[in-house]
């Protein structure tokens, strides 16, 4: 029941065009993380979610990005 009460999210036009920006802006900075990283960023992003991860190191890189750990 737990997976049919959560809303499930897709990696859009316009969540992927987040990504881009996430994924060039930290090239440019040095600071690359993993493309997958950058689209699951983006659909949160886009969809004003929180990102729940264990991988603080790379999304608290990302400027606006809620995070929580476990």
């Amino acid at each position: 029941y737990l997976l049919e009460s959560l809303r499930n999210l897709s990696f859009d036009s316009i969540s992927a065009e987040e990504a881009g920006l996430i994924h060039s802006t930290l090239k440019k900075e040095g600071r690359v993380i993993d493309p997958e990283d950058s689209m699951i960023a983006g659909i949160a992003k886009v969809n004003h979610e929180i990102v729940l991860t264990k991988n603080i190191k790379h999304f608290q890189r990302i400027i606006g990005l809620k995070i929580e750990t476990y």
